[in-house]
């Protein structure tokens, strides 16, 4: 690790979620019997030990209780309804037969070894229960693995867990005001909170029915809240900014990748809630077979949802592409062993298009926007860069195209406009497009001849107009897996007809053509005039480009994309 420059405070700031330190919430602290106050832990309200671990058992009886009809509507061939989905955390695996469980698994705990603590009355505060609860269902995960059918069962009585261990703060509203009976036992309080869980246990016991692919529809009326700047929950300080892992009802086995922008009380519920902008998996977006993906990436959309906070499962990290390169936070900042999520392009939810994210700034909640979390040499930096870049994560196919079913994802197919003949004509050399009845796109002349602006000259030395060309081909690649042949194709032809256009002209074609930005347009061309690809001031000889398939036939070998040299630019 190395410090960062001065210019690098810009991208540092926006890339620790909230820009607050984790700091667990104290475990260890006194009493406090009044509901004004909220550490985030089970409240206990018994008067000695052995009634607090019959609280303890009364909560284990509901989580053993879970059978899988009871929270699936569809069983499945061979699969037996009344499982219960608590077997396989019952004992620890055979060290002998499973040694590989104990060198992944860190700090292995059953349900029969948190029985016996509760039978012995082991456990001096409920965040002690809670803290071996919740190692329980951390090491299921871990072990299961993310988009299996056992860690999907593994967050399901994750979050039934979640439901029958309310904190103070998250069994009153806004007002303090409890909604239901009056001052109840503490298995009362289990018992309620339980009966609430059980209603619905077919949306796998979730606070909203929705996920990927039935998204939230927008509410007609805002209800009245008290917003909040920190929430206590399960050991965690959560703050707006922060990435976590949130239950989907749809696919337990792929939590909601999420960043909140809102924490807030209601006034006409009690509770605690959180408002979360939505990440997709690929495997959860409609695209085409021949789309690639990086093996951990996400996507951003414009879905938000509401959740309660007994939603959350855990902490996550998402990082700009760029940023994953480069750095990650520094201790403090975040757990090492969380997953962490790589995220490059936004996701029309609407119209199932896939578009680049150009600024990382505008993707944040604002009050992480405004939030100075370093100053060059004064304060420590909130990341740890990198001595040398990074390796992007290498890019495949998407779990669709392996016959897996995800809800909310779905293959397109490649579909062409146009048929495309084997022998495509050479880019920019003025060739008639495909199809007959198809006429070039010009581009506007708005813009009058004597204010052109001067193109870059191509460039002299050999080993200069290779780096030009292999820009030009990082950009056209990156196009041509934006766009379809037939818009690609116009692109070219465009070009050719009108190679010095201004960046406004430029920009208005790519409106036209959509998918692309009128920048990428502008570095397309400057890198094709430096390459001498293009006619430009003092260019040579008009060169060939590769075809549109060539291009297509690249991108799909693997081409890496280099980023445009600074003196192919025209400013």
């Amino acid at each position: 690790m190395v410090e960062p420059t001065d210019t690098d405070k810009a991208w540092l700031g926006l890339c620790v979620g909230s820009g607050e330190v984790t700091q667990p919430s104290q475990m260890f602290q006194e009493a406090n019997n009044t509901d004004t106050t909220d550490d985030g832990w089970l409240i206990c309200r018994a008067k000695d030990t052995e009634q607090m671990h019959a609280m303890f058992a009364h909560i284990l009886h509901f989580v053993r209780d879970v059978e899988l009809r009871s929270v699936m509507a569809k069983i499945g061939e061979g699969d037996d309804g009344t499982r219960v989905l608590s077997d396989p955390l019952e004992e620890c695996p055979d060290r002998a037969d499973n040694p590989e469980y104990y060198e992944q698994i860190a700090r292995p705990t059953s349900l029969q070894a948190i029985t016996h603590r509760i039978v012995h009355c082991e456990y001096a505060m409920p965040a002690l229960f809670e803290h071996d609860m919740l190692q329980l269902f951390s090491n299921a995960c871990q072990w299961y693995g993310l988009g299996t059918d056992g860690y999907g069962e593994m967050t399901i009585l994750q979050r039934l867990y979640n439901e029958l261990t309310p904190s103070r703060g998250r069994l009153v509203d806004a007002s303090g005001t409890r909604h239901g009976k009056g001052r109840l036992s503490d298995i009362d309080v289990v018992n309620s909170q339980h009966t609430k869980a059980k209603a619905r246990a077919l949306q796998r016991f979730a606070s909203s029915p929705y996920g990927p692919g039935h998204e939230p529809p927008r509410p007609s009326k805002q209800p009245k809240i008290v917003p909040m700047d920190a929430v206590a929950f399960k050991g965690r300080n959560y703050h707006v900014g922060d990435w976590v892992h949130i239950m989907n009802p749809l696919d337990p086995s792929r939590p909601i990748v999420g960043q909140i922008f809102r924490l807030y009380k209601r006034m006409d519920k009690s509770g605690t809630f959180f408002t979360a902008c939505w990440y997709y998996r690929p495997e959860q977006t409609h695209h085409t077979s021949s789309r690639l993906f990086a093996d951990n990436e996400v996507v951003q959309t414009g879905v938000y949802g509401e959740h309660a906070i007994e939603d959350l499962l855990g902490d996550v990290l998402v990082l700009f592409h760029t940023t994953y390169q480069r750095a990650r936070p520094a201790a403090g900042y975040w757990d090492k062993d969380t997953p962490v999520y790589m995220v490059e392009f936004k996701y029309d939810v609407a119209t199932h298009e896939f578009f680049p994210i150009h600024s990382w700034a505008s993707c944040v909640p604002a009050s992480v926007r405004e939030k100075v979390t370093y100053v060059f040499l004064t304060d420590p930096c909130p990341m740890d860069v990198f001595v040398q870049l990074a390796e992007l994560p290498a890019r495949h196919t998407s779990l669709l195209t392996q016959g897996d079913e995800v809800p909310g994802g779905r293959l397109l197919d490649d579909a062409i406009e146009e048929p495309v003949s084997e022998d495509m004509p050479d880019l920019f050399e003025g060739a008639p497009l495909l199809g007959e009845a198809t006429q070039p796109l010009n581009i506007p002349t708005s813009v009058s001849s004597s204010v052109r602006p001067i193109m870059p000259p191509p460039a002299a030395a050999q080993t200069e107009r290779l780096r030009a060309y292999a820009a030009f081909h990082a950009i056209a690649s990156d196009l041509a897996r934006r766009i379809s042949p037939v818009a690609y194709n116009k692109l070219q032809h465009a070009l050719a007809d009108n190679p010095t256009a201004s960046p406004v002209e430029l920009g208005a074609l790519a409106l036209q053509l959509g998918g692309m930005s009128g920048a990428q347009v502008v570095h397309l061309r400057d890198a094709a005039v430096a390459a001498g690809m293009l006619p430009g001031q003092g260019n040579g000889a008009l060169k060939s480009l590769p075809t549109s398939a060539a291009v297509f036939v690249a991108h799909h070998k693997g081409a890496s994309f280099k980023q445009l040299p600074l003196e192919t630019r025209a400013y």
